[in-house]
């Protein structure tokens, strides 16, 4: 069974707050091309969580796992989450209508390997701001 990863902002000493999953179905199995997606709450866009996640999936499939490519998905109808992975360094790679796991039409982004220290570079350029 694949379960979403959720990031929880901490408000306070003891609370938390679930902020939306960041889903990584084939990012634990070996021989499968990574992919990932994410669906987080608009209070927390622009905030950095979408970044520090996409920091800490990628640097897992590329540092540990050794993946020649990691693949981001995104609704093809969302122009706010394109920009986002193409300001990253995502180069869009195809359209699959509709994608058997989303269930709609999606925007497939790919980052290989060989630019993934310019694309770490990136996000931890962001988490600086």
């Amino acid at each position: 069974m694949r379960l979403p990863l959720v990031p929880a902002l901490a408000s306070g000493p003891v609370r938390l707050a679930p902020l939306g999953p960041e889903h990584a179905p084939d990012l634990f199995e070996a021989g499968r091309e990574p992919s990932i997606w994410t669906w987080l709450s608009p209070s927390v866009w622009r905030s950095g969580v979408n970044t520090h996640c996409k920091l800490a999936l990628l640097s897992h499939a590329f540092e540990h796992l050794g993946a020649p490519r990691v693949v981001i998905k995104t609704h093809l109808s969302s122009a706010r989450s394109q920009a986002a992975i193409e300001r990253i360094g995502g180069g869009q790679r195809r359209v699959v209508a509709p994608d058997p796991v989303m269930r709609r039409d999606s925007a497939y982004y790919v980052i290989p390997a060989g630019r993934w220290p310019e694309v770490r570079a990136r996000l931890e350029g962001l988490l600086l701001r």
